[in-house]
């Protein structure tokens, strides 16, 4: 059955999808793009409207990630061909400097008097990309202490630990235990201890930097490993992260002083006994100040 859409029920459709629509002439020129994808992109129509952005605004790949500019811009093909590209992904740069990979397609569009455009339509998957990242950092975050679990920061340590034999360089491992969280639980009660882990958790995450990783590793054991830090540079950080806790004390006001019991290895060469050996270390002391 034929049928013929009017331009009305035509504007509707490109501008209510949730489908991100960029169109495009044969010069590169952005000649329009729709609500969502002004909201994916963050770019307004008059901010791309009759300028070249292709490459800046948004790069396009094909599945098995081979950057399809380098082949030729899919818009120009499907111009050409008059047949849609569907295996596309596409790299947004965002107006934010952000970019967002984004699973699209390619459509022929005829014009008047002979004019061809091309239509990339990036399917909006930003909400599901989210809730994955959510549900992939609860995979690898302890709740508690929003640090890594024990298992997500041994397999990390590994990984730098062939790096580092491969290509040299230095580690420092900070292991280190709330001193008498057991009194505390017994006293206060384990909301108090739940409290001072989840305190020191957010401390430590104050006191490293980008490039380190901290754990909780048990109970009330936590692990950091230091990037290119040496002795003097890992007591530097040892008595920061003592300063912050002495901060903590005095603004919290906890009915019972924190503290913390800390034990330190700085390896260049054995990389992989490191954890080994510090574990053996803390629980040989367990309870007593390092």
């Amino acid at each position: 059955m034929d049928f013929n859409l009017d331009k009305a029920i035509l504007s509707n459709i490109y501008n209510f999808t949730s489908d991100g629509i960029f169109i495009l002439d044969k010069e590169w020129r952005i000649v329009s793009l729709n609500r969502a994808a002004e909201a994916i992109s963050g770019w307004n129509k008059s901010d791309v409207t009759s300028t070249r952005l292709c490459t800046e605004l948004f790069i396009c790949y094909d599945k098995d990630g081979n950057q399809l500019c380098e082949e030729g811009c899919p818009k120009q093909g499907v111009m050409e061909t008059k047949k849609s590209l569907n295996s596309l992904d596409v790299k947004i740069m965002t107006k934010s400097g952000q970019p967002v990979f984004l699973p699209g397609l390619s459509v022929f569009i005829p014009g008047e008097g002979g004019a061809s455009y091309a239509a990339i339509i990036i399917r909006n998957e930003l909400e599901k990309q989210l809730m994955e990242e959510k549900l992939l950092s609860c995979e690898r975050l302890d709740p508690l202490t929003q640090l890594y679990h024990r298992q997500y920061f041994e397999d990390l340590y590994n990984i730098e630990a062939k790096r580092l034999q491969r290509h040299g360089g230095i580690v420092a491992l900070l292991m280190l235990d709330v001193a008498r969280l057991r009194d505390i639980n017994g006293k206060l009660g384990h909301k108090k201890g739940d409290e001072v882990l989840r305190a020191v958790g957010k401390i430590i995450k104050k006191t490293i930097r980008e490039v380190d990783i901290a754990s909780r590793y048990g109970d009330d054991e936590f692990i950091i490993l230091l990037y290119g830090v040496d002795e003097i540079k890992a007591q530097s950080f040892i008595q920061r992260l003592r300063e912050n806790v002495a901060k903590w004390n005095q603004v919290e006001k906890f009915p019972s002083q924190v503290r913390l019991n800390m034990c330190l290895l700085v390896e260049d060469r054995d990389f992989d006994s490191l954890l080994g050996r510090i574990k053996g270390i803390i629980d040989k002391h367990k309870g007593i100040p390092l």
